[in-house]
């Protein structure tokens, strides 16, 4: 578990399982263990099925503003598999990185097994779902028994933002997909985000991603057009403008905070 949207839907998911943090000293593993402080606040028994593990310094190794750890999911995976023979490591419809895709989970389970001498399973539930499925998942179901209040409480409450900074940045590319996910579902974001991601370098790169088409989800695809639309205006995707490439002119209507 990470303090993320993803993982928090996911032991909802899962039916509360145990569930591990493994704090690998980050710019923003701080920010990561105030995160269980607050969503223990709203249901208690995250807390008291959260394992802090020790230590584990891979964020020496972080490259780039993105926070990438190269290789960081197989040493989780190989820490899980002390504990458990089928192992969640959550991923989404649409991720593609190295150490985060369904081929990439076929590959540790098999190697680790080989390894271990057990047949271990490394998994996430959520390959076929995007973001916005699984939080509509969430406000729905009746596997859940909290509010809905207390439900949405906790969706703003995650956090899995690059920033070492207190809050929710709201321009790191992780911030700008749970917007994305949260505006989807209908979801008022103005409370939750220091700078509305729409207003932001990545909402343009995203938009002018949109008009390439240049998505591995076609589901990611069409969440993100859909909220941005909202923003920067529909286009003629297939006349171009003065504009050129980008194909249409760009609006930005920023919501009153």
């Amino acid at each position: 578990m990470s303090g993320g949207i993803d993982s928090l839907i996911a032991w909802y998911y899962l039916g509360k399982p145990t569930a591990y943090y493994v704090p690998l000293l980050t710019h923003y593993t701080e920010k990561e263990l105030l995160t269980f402080e607050r969503l223990s606040r709203i249901d208690k028994e995250i807390k008291d099925s959260l394992i802090i593990e020790a230590d584990f310094p891979l964020g020496k190794f972080e490259i780039g503003d993105k926070a990438n750890i190269p290789g960081r999911n197989l040493f989780l995976a190989l820490l899980g598999a002390q504990y458990a023979k089928n192992v969640y490591i959550i991923g989404i419809n649409g991720d593609d990185v190295p150490d985060k895709n369904i081929r990439a989970f076929m590959k540790m389970s098999e190697v680790i097994s080989e390894i271990t001498g057990e047949k271990i399973s490394i998994r996430s539930p959520f390959w076929a779902y995007s973001k916005s499925e699984i939080i509509k998942w969430f406000l729905e179901t009746d596997k859940v028994k909290l509010s809905l209040p207390d439900r949405i409480k906790l969706l703003k409450t995650s956090v899995s933002c690059y920033s070492e900074d207190e809050g929710q940045c709201g321009e790191c590319p992780s911030c700008f997909r749970k917007w994305i996910a949260l505006e989807y579902n209908h979801i008022n974001t103005r409370d939750i985000f220091l700078k509305n991601p729409a207003t932001t370098k990545t909402a343009q790169e995203y938009w002018k991603r949109v008009l390439d088409k240049k998505f591995n989800s076609k589901k990611r695809y069409e969440e993100t057009r859909t909220v941005l639309q909202r923003y920067f205006g529909k286009c003629n995707e297939e006349r171009p403008s003065r504009l050129g490439k980008i194909g249409c002119s760009i609006r930005i209507r920023v919501r009153e905070e």
